[in-house]
Order: C-alpha cells, then structure tokens, then sequence
C-alpha cells in the first residue's frame, strides 16, 4: 500500500532543483492554508459527521432488530446499513489525520480482502458463537476483519442472515456489536479532527516550504490515490476487459451497494475537489484545467449511477458498456490530474502520482 510521507518526501526532492522557485511562487502559504481550512471546515468534518450520525441510526435499528425480530425491523436494519456505508464512501478516500491511527481504517472497511479473510472469521465467530463478539468494546482488540462493514454486510445479508426475521439472538447481537463498534470509530474521527491541538493544527500549519509542499501533496494524492483505488480495487476487482466478469469479488455485493458505493466514492472525491478550492492553486492561464477536471468528474458520476447488483448490471449490455467506459475516464481523469494539475501547481518534477514512482 503506498503511503503519503513516502510521496511526500518524493515531491519535496522534486522541487528543491531549478523549479524550487517557480513552485514555492505558485504555492503560497495564504493560498493552501485557505485550501487546507476549507478540505477539513467543508469536507472532512461534514463528511465524518454525516457517516457518524448514520453509523448511530445503524447502532439504533440493529438494537431495534434485536429487541423485536420481524420483515420490517430487518428491511430498516438493512436500509441503515446501505446508508452507513454511502456516507463513508463519501470520505474513506481521506487516506491522512486520525483515520490512520488505531487501525480504524481498515477496522471500518478491510478492503480489499483478497483471500476472503473476513468472510471466513466473521462465519467462524458465528459457527463457534464466540461470546467475545458481542461486546463492542472487545472489538478495537480483534482482528479488523470481524469488526466493519464488511462482517456486518455477511451478517445481515449473508447466508443464515433470513434467520433475523424469526429471532437469531446470537447472529443479531454481533450485528448489533459492529454497529455500535463503527459509531464509535466515527466519534473518534470527528473529535480527531476537532481537536485544535491534534490534526487540525498539523495540517493547518503552513510554517515553512516543506509544509506547505506535504500538506498540498496528501490532497492531491487523496484524488490520485483514491481514483486508482475505485479503478484497481473496486472497479476492476469484478469488471473484465475479455468479459470474464467476477460479480462476487464485488465489494458488497451481497446488499447490491456495489454500484452505489462505487458511484459515492466519485461524488465525494469530487466535492473534494471543489469544497477544498484546490482550483485556486492553479495560475490564471491555466484555470480550464480545473474546468476539465470537473467535467470528468461529472461524466464519471453520471456513468457510475447505477442502482441496480452489480451482477444484473454486467448482464445488461447497456450498463455493462457503462461501467466499461467509466474505466476510460478514469484512466482520462488521473491522467489529467497527475500531468496537467500537479505541474501547473509546481508539484510535478519528474514525479508521477499515477505511476506511483
């Protein structure tokens, strides 16, 4: 997994040459300041707000499931959980900060889990009815593959999960677990980054070069970062180029949020693109790149607008052509963002995000 201090120091080495100047000109202190206030004030903390608030309505309709088993209290366990997890596509690109610390990115969503890792524990906790689970403050200790997304998605819609309906106590009290193990990891994040001593300041904190160069290189690799993971890990992880399509390597295709997650996960990194006003970096005559980045940006989200499980999807040809050409754009927009904005920037000196060399 690349990791942004190694880019980070990558960039700083490109512009301590010939171009030291031009870049330090185009990247002045006031100017990423604004745009480092605005990613946390308009993106970050809006978006971890919302994923804590739906995460806490998830912890309230499993408990609900559990206290009164039925059709319609499972149908409103299932409908929080597709909420909780389009509020944290929104955000989960945001690679930096306090997601990082303690696991609770991948204690969130362990993605992607080549060797079904998750699956397996989260079947073996329910095969063995390991009390351990049932406590959401034994979570943080276990391992992240029983304690996200991805175990709650198998234990309200995996095989057995029917058995919510008529009353599983077990199977529904780690549901329930999870649940509230996610809003607590929500609350961390929130008040990580309302902590004007923590990552707020560190990222805020426009003192020197070097900052300026670090803090504006995680933003920038967020979009590069984050479009290569929709492309390599979600996209392509069931999408074939010779038609042999794997809808089961899908994330969450068992509660068909593959395609809305995907199509969330491009909304949010294209808010971020426009709440942090990263367009205002770029010199004036080069100010149509950010118009083209949009624009991509928009395509994108349309071509991604899918609702229906993505394997009803890659049987019709007409969605299947969609999701095809989303990948051209996508390759179309890294392109754009690794080659056009970063060096307009002063960023880019023999360094390419989307190569990752």
């Amino acid at each position: 997994m690349l990791r942004f201090p190694v880019i980070a120091l990558a960039l700083v080495a490109a512009v301590c040459g010939g171009d030291q100047a031009v870049a330090e000109a185009r990247l002045a202190p006031g100017s990423v300041r604004m745009v480092m206030e605005r990613t946390v004030e308009d993106f970050i903390l809006p978006g971890y707000r919302s994923f804590e608030q739906a995460s806490g309505e998830l912890v309230a309709s499993t408990k609900a499931l559990c206290a009164a088993p039925g059709s319609s209290s499972l149908a409103a366990a299932r409908q929080a959980f597709d909420a909780v997890t389009l509020k944290w596509a929104g955000v989960e690109m945001v690679r930096f900060g306090p997601v990082m610390s303690e696991n609770r990115l991948e204690r969130v969503l362990f993605w992607p889990d080549r060797k079904s890792t998750g699956l397996k524990q989260a079947q073996a906790a329910l095969a063995t009815s390991d009390a351990s689970v049932l406590d959401a403050a034994n979570m943080p200790a276990k391992s992240v593959a029983v304690q996200g997304l991805g175990a709650l998605e198998f234990a309200l819609f995996g095989t057995g999960s029917q058995k919510l309906e008529t009353g599983d106590s077990f199977r529904c009290g780690y549901a329930a677990a999870i649940a509230q193990n996610i809003h607590s990891i929500a609350g961390s994040l929130v008040a990580g980054w309302r902590d004007p001593d923590g990552a707020l300041a560190k990222w805020t904190d426009q003192s020197s070069t070097e900052d300026v160069q670090e803090s504006l290189n995680e933003l920038v690799a967020t979009l590069v970062h984050g479009l290569e993971n929709v492309r390599d890990q979600r996209l392509l992880a069931f999408l074939d180029p010779d038609g042999k399509d794997k809808p089961r390597l899908a994330l969450f295709w068992r509660s068909g949020q593959t395609l809305p997650v995907l199509h969330a996960n491009v909304v949010g990194l294209a808010r971020l693109f426009d709440e942090s006003a990263m367009d205002a970096l770029l010199p004036e005559d080069e100010a149509s790149i950010a118009d083209s980045i949009r624009f991509e940006f928009s395509e994108l989200a349309n071509l991604l607008d899918i609702s229906v499980p993505v394997a009803e999807a890659l049987k019709q040809e007409t969605l299947r052509s969609r999701l095809a050409t989303s990948d051209v754009v996508l390759r179309s927009l890294l392109d754009r963002l690794d080659r056009q904005y970063a060096p307009a920037t002063g960023l880019s000196s023999g360094f390419s995000f989307a190569d990752g060399d």
